[in-house]
């Protein structure tokens, strides 16, 4: 889900605390608790609702994201990236191997950057 349990719970004791201060002016103090307890529930349950709906529409955007790209394109692209990769392992014409061994956590850092860069071009 998206965020917390915490989220709830900040928006629900806000909808309760207003419900109490702003009763219990005109109402005894136990309507004002069952109000304010029954709007706590309400708000507490709303936010979970609306905590789903938001990650279900993050992964609907997702997929949508991840089948824009036909899948035979998919695997062209993965034969260039080997076609590739064997172009830099194997130098010709006495050049020298220019490509540079990375660990696993900068390569996945740099393929997270240009990922977010991508998705900028796209807006």
């Amino acid at each position: 889900m998206v965020g917390t349990a915490l989220w709830n719970l900040i928006f629900a004791c806000f909808g309760g605390l207003l419900t109490f201060f702003l009763s219990q002016s005109t109402n005894t103090i136990s309507t004002t608790m069952i109000r304010s307890t029954l709007v706590f529930v309400l708000f507490f349950l709303v936010m979970f609702v609306l905590r789903w709906i938001l990650q279900f529409i993050n992964k609907a955007h997702n997929v949508e994201e991840d089948s824009l790209v036909p899948k035979n394109e998919k695997g062209n692209a993965n034969q260039k990236n080997q076609n590739v990769e064997e172009e830099l392992s194997h130098p010709q014409d006495g050049e020298e191997n220019k490509r540079e061994d990375f660990s696993d956590d900068e390569a996945k850092q740099t393929s997270e950057m240009i990922r977010e860069l991508l998705k900028n071009d796209d807006r």
